[in-house]
């Protein structure tokens, strides 16, 4: 943000004007090194998560959407699990690891049923 303007004072156009620089670079650096990565299957499962919103979702929800039975997807759940992309912050819900993540995957790899 301070490159954007000469002045010390950082306002919020600075911050607007620095937005989409940040996103690419998170895009790019950060966020694609994680999901690029993932499997076919773990990609469609992490698509169907962020199709359902930010934060956390029901396991069941992300079972209904990919027409799976829930124990069916437990393999790709716990691998991703694993390789730390999400985790479970209470009993039946799962979320990303890293915020805004969600945004990402449905920009990256919009969920197609």
């Amino acid at each position: 943000m301070w490159s954007q303007d000469d002045d010390p004072t950082i306002t919020l156009d600075d911050v607007e004007a620095a937005q989409p620089v940040v996103e690419a670079d998170l895009d790019g650096e950060f966020y694609e090194n994680r999901i690029g990565k993932l499997t076919a299957s773990e990609r469609l499962y992490v698509s169907a998560l962020a199709h359902l919103g930010n934060g956390p979702q029901q396991v069941g929800a992300i079972a209904d959407l990919l027409g799976r039975a829930t124990t069916s997807l437990s393999p790709v759940r716990d691998d991703l699990m694993r390789s730390a992309v999400i985790h479970s912050p209470r009993r039946g819900y799962l979320d990303f690891t890293v915020p805004h993540c969600s945004t990402f995957v449905r920009r990256n790899y919009p969920f197609d049923a």
